[in-house]
């Protein structure tokens, strides 16, 4: 892999460095922009060249939330019977995409994603100014945590977004349950259904 640096301004370097190819042989490159010393910014192409070597660099691009999530629901209907995939479709396009449409799948934090919960708890309906129950929104986070499995699975986020993202790596399973369990409650579910 192949990277430059130039120079945009005082402490402000520009990297531009090649991805693979796509599936028609054209190059495609990737540029960013470094504040620092030029030694930090060697650095950091030099960090971004191992992460593509490595198959660790994601890029995602400009895709936002609606149009991943339509691409996942393709993927999904050949797994699913056809009505499971048109209910998937429904809360999608009803419930998801008018929530979420215009971030992109690269800058979705989970405090979008649990407005988005609280949200629909609150008042939530579409015909009525009244919040869903807690059993609806946990088909809307399934549905949600199955897709951002698949970005990460697709290479298109490196971790996964979910009502759990504030745990740290390490904790202890009996930490982790007991957060689990309290994430329950406040849904009003029972700690042994699974999510």
């Amino acid at each position: 892999m192949r990277g430059s640096i130039k120079k945009r301004g005082k402490n402000s370097w520009r990297l531009i460095f090649d991805l693979e190819r796509d599936h028609t042989g054209k190059r495609n490159q990737k540029s960013l922009t470094v504040r620092g010393t030029k030694k930090q910014a060697e650095a950091e192409l030099s960090r971004k060249l191992a992460e593509i070597e490595s198959g660790g660099f994601i890029n995602p691009g400009n895709l936002n939330v609606p149009e991943y999530l339509e691409r996942c629901l393709r993927h999904v209907g050949i797994k699913t019977s056809a009505k499971t995939h048109e209910r998937y479709d429904e809360i999608v396009r009803l419930a998801i995409t008018p929530a979420l449409g215009t971030i992109k799948l690269s800058k979705l934090t989970p405090m979008n994603i649990q407005a988005f919960y609280q949200e629909a708890l609150a008042s939530g309906h579409l015909k009525r100014d009244v919040g869903l129950s807690a059993r609806t929104v946990l088909h809307y986070h399934r549905i949600l945590f199955q897709s951002l499995k698949q970005a990460v699975r697709w290479r298109l986020l490196a971790v996964t977004l979910d009502l759990y993202s504030h745990v740290m790596p390490g904790m202890q399973k009996s930490a982790a349950l007991k957060v689990d369990t309290a994430l329950r409650a406040a849904l009003g579910k029972r700690s042994e259904e699974a999510f």
